[in-house]
């Protein structure tokens, strides 16, 4: 049972995440600002909302989800 424990406490501790940058320059979605230089989003950070924004967003570079565990 100790097993099935640690595997369920590395799932919690797993962060689902994306990159985004703005080849373009700075820009503003979704109530965030993005540059030339990637920077990594935690999804629970954003609402549905501001995750369709950014992903809709052809001026946005927007790699993954990743999992990060």
């Amino acid at each position: 049972m100790a097993r099935k424990d640690k595997v369920d406490e590395e799932q919690q501790q797993a962060r689902r995440f994306i990159r985004v940058r703005a080849p373009g320059g700075s820009f503003w979605r979704a109530g965030r600002h993005f540059t030339r230089e990637p920077v990594e989003i935690d999804l629970t950070d954003l609402s549905e909302e501001q995750l369709l924004a950014i992903t809709g967003e052809s001026r946005l570079a927007v790699e993954g989800p990743f999992d990060d565990a």
